[in-house]
């Protein structure tokens, strides 16, 4: 029963690898979640493990607001299905125009897609990997760590600028 709590919730939609492992860091840090997703056998797993975990579909407006979409601080899509997580977006979009939607984008075209339905920031699975990396190498090779967030941080601003203007892009 996604019934609403007292205080407001993060609604964070895929509980999968990428959305414990955001579960986890919002738990540290102390803010409330509600995670959905539709694989049974993670739901019980995370309610096992003792997370704000519940079985349902977070495309429908409906199941959106008995989860506490009308006073979400956010709403964080990390799902793998394309189309699902669009969905989701569009309907999180329609109830809220004011709401924070933080979505996992699995390439340029998808982000794209995704910005046009109203995603307020798009995270593409390849490019921050290959963020890392770059930082990674670039730290090795002896370049001081705040010069290499200044370079990512233009790169991530350089092509999410295009993604958004719907300039091709890797």
């Amino acid at each position: 029963d996604p019934t609403p709590g007292d205080t407001p919730r993060i609604i964070l939609v895929g509980y999968g690898r990428v959305g414990r492992i955001v579960g986890d860091i919002l738990n540290k840090q102390g803010k409330p979640f509600i995670g959905i997703d539709v694989d049974p056998e993670a739901v019980a797993r995370a309610r096992k493990a003792g997370a704000n975990v519940v079985y349902g579909d977070a495309t429908q407006r409906a199941f959106l607001r008995k989860c506490g979409l009308g006073d979400a601080p956010a709403v964080v899509v990390t799902m793998h299905d394309a189309a699902a997580a669009e969905h989701v977006v569009a309907a999180a979009r329609a109830e809220r125009a004011d709401l924070p939607v933080i979505v996992r984008a699995r390439d340029a075209d998808h982000a794209a897609r995704l910005f046009t339905l109203g995603a307020t920031e798009v995270i593409r699975e390849v490019l921050e990997a290959s963020f890392e990396i770059a930082s990674t190498v670039l730290q090795a090779l002896g370049m001081p760590v705040g010069k290499v967030i200044a370079v990512i941080h233009d790169e991530r601003d350089t092509r999410k600028k295009r993604v958004r203007a719907g300039v091709p892009a890797d």
